[in-house]
This record gives structure tokens, sequence and C-alpha cells, in this order.
């Protein structure tokens, strides 16, 4: 009989260890998505050190706080399973975020190809080629090399100016807001300045 009321005992502790595990895990899952998660994709974080933290310490926390729970005298314990399926599950949770930012990282490279054929993603790729090359002190033809042929003027060979058309800012009704990668060149033709500004077009008017 007393065996009876001890198994009872354990399978309804059990029940609630796995109630607890559930909640805290789901509350910990939306509270990273809604947080962490969104604030890698609104800021387009890269694999950079800090956001592998910011990433990464959640879970530690988490996974810490749980086992520091269980080894003291809680009401509630796990069992050595349950705590190892509870640090498992947890070590998933990271992985859409990881995931992120190695597709960010991916997508703030530069590349000439990609440069050229991607002009709404330029102004991720921008701090990625000024990492690898450096646009002051060089001609023309060296700017065409890296950059491709600017949007104006159509004439590279003249003008004291490049400009190169990168991702739109904002729209409005009537008006486009559009980002400008502008190369300004020295009377020798060398690159003295560059700089990155916004100007607005007129929104193009639908076809009739």
């Amino acid at each position: 009989m007393a065996g009876g009321l001890e198994k009872k005992a354990h399978t309804k502790e059990s029940f609630l260890v796995i109630v607890v595990l559930i909640v805290s895990l789901l509350s910990f899952w939306l509270l990273y998505k809604l947080v962490i998660y969104k604030w890698f994709e609104r800021s387009h974080m890269t694999l950079e050190w800090y956001a592998i933290v910011v990433a990464l310490l959640p879970f530690l926390i988490l996974a810490l706080g749980f086992i520091v729970f269980n080894y003291r005298k809680a009401a509630i314990r796990a069992t050595k399973i349950e705590l190892a399926f509870l640090i498992v599950w947890i070590s998933i949770i990271p992985f859409p975020s990881a995931a992120l930012l190695f597709e960010n990282e991916k997508d703030t490279r530069y590349t000439y190809n990609r440069w050229v054929s991607e002009v709404e993603s330029r102004e991720m790729m921008l701090p990625d080629l000024l990492k690898q090359r450096d646009l002051i002190g060089i001609d023309r033809m060296k700017v065409v090399d890296l950059l491709g042929a600017p949007h104006d003027p159509y004439d590279y060979q003249e003008g004291e100016k490049f400009i190169y058309w990168m991702g739109v800012e904002r729209e409005t009704e009537d008006s486009v807001f559009r980002k400008q990668l502008v190369i300004l060149f020295d009377e020798k033709n060398k690159s003295r300045d560059y700089e990155v500004n916004v100007v607005e077009r007129p929104k193009p008017s639908p076809p009739a």
C-alpha cells in the first residue's frame, strides 16, 4: 500500500516537472523569438562576437538556472534524464538565430557580381566593401572595376562624381527616398572622398 502511494507521488512529481519544463520553455522561446530574433532580423545582425554572445547568453543563463534549481532542496526535482532532455531542448532554441546570423553574413558579403546585380542589397554590402577595398585615392577605372558603371554620369570618363544607387529608405504617395553612394573626384581624376546620402525622387507613374 505504501509502495503504491509512493509510486503515485513520484508520478505526480514527474508530471509537475514536465509541466514546469514545458511552460518555462514555451515562455523562454516566446521571449527569445520576440526580442532577440526580431532584433537580429530588424538590425540585420551578422556574425559579430557580441551578436553570438547575445544569441547564446539567455540559453546559458536558463540552463544554469535549471541546474542550480534542480540540485537545491526544492519541492520539484528533475531526474537526470529529464534534465538532459531539458538541456538538449533548450540548445535547439538558439538555432534559428544562429541560422539568421549566417544568412545575414552571407547577405552582407561584397562581390562585384552581387553589387552590380543586387541594387537593393548594396547598403548591406557597403561595410564589407569598405573593409576589403579603399575607395579613396583610386582612379575612375579602378572605381568602375570595383563597382561597375555608375548610374550618373552616363559617360563615366567625365564629371566630378560617380553616383551609385542603393536601397530605398522609404516611400510616400508621390516620392521615393533612395540612398546613394557618391564617389567624389579631384582634378587628377583620383577619388578624394565618398559619402552616403538620401535623395528624393518622384515616384514613377503607373502605366496607362
